[in-house]
């Protein structure tokens, strides 16, 4: 393990740590669920002391890398459960409140993002990736008269697409727009027509991605998507307000 680790300057210690930390997890390929030496050897391995090994875990564990478990230890953490953007996720649901256009602009980037995606999971999704967007698409299937649970479905489903491009970058952001309009439109999501509104867009995808047609998939995902948008235009037009509520 030593080999790995070059002398630490004076200039910042922690985020000196952060990055050779950073570089242990990479290059020793420690998996989620792995667990770190204890501080006192950390602090030998990079020649600095506990504080700043102390300072630099804390910080890991903010951006989602590590998970400090006081009494235990420290393990890897995996960064797809999406707690490492957990503080851009809060800040972008606070502006969503203050700006109800970032709702929109959520929207414009999830054009961008799930078109691609589409295109990749026709091309690249196996047997079991098709196996399981299919049990997505049933379970869409199953709540189409009850709205809410329909909409909890609908983010399943884009989620299982992502999975199926078998880009994890791409499934984190996603994953990341997903819960910030989830967040944010819960309850006008949520009404009565949704299912006739949205269900017909759901199958086009899910047969395009079936049937391996990347350019049906990424037609199907962008017009979705372009309703989607205009649906949640229509209602905030109405008096909708992006933190789930209306107008009095």
């Amino acid at each position: 393990m030593r080999e790995l680790i070059q002398p630490i300057g004076r200039r910042r210690l922690s985020d000196d740590v952060i990055g050779q930390l950073k570089t242990l997890l990479v290059e020793k390929n420690l998996k989620p669920g792995d667990k770190l030496p204890p501080e006192r050897d950390l602090s030998g391995l990079f020649q600095v002391g506990r504080p700043s090994i102390r300072e630099a875990l804390r910080t890991l564990d903010i951006l989602g890398f590590v998970d400090i478990r006081p009494g235990d230890g420290v393990y890897v953490q995996d960064p797809l459960g999406g707690s490492f953007l957990k503080s851009i996720q809060e800040s972008l649901e606070i502006l969503t409140q203050l700006e109800p256009k970032t709702l929109m602009e959520i929207f414009e980037v999830r054009m961008i993002l799930e078109a691609k995606t589409a295109s990749m999971a026709a091309q690249f999704a196996g047997p079991e990736d098709l196996a399981f967007l299919q049990n997505a698409f049933r379970e869409l299937e199953d709540h189409l008269t009850d709205p809410k649970s329909y909409s909890e479905k609908d983010w399943e489903f884009h989620k299982a697409i992502a999975l199926c491009s078998h880009n994890n970058v791409l499934f984190l952001l996603i994953n990341l727009c997903s819960a910030l309009i989830k967040l944010t439109s819960k309850r006008f999501l949520a009404v009565p027509n949704i299912t006739a509104v949205f269900h017909p867009d759901h199958r086009t995808i899910f047969q395009a991605i079936q049937n391996r047609s990347e350019k049906k998939a990424v037609r199907a995902m962008t017009e979705h998507l372009f309703h989607a948008k205009e649906y949640i235009q229509r209602l905030l037009r109405n008096g909708a307000k992006p933190g789930g509520g209306t107008e009095p």
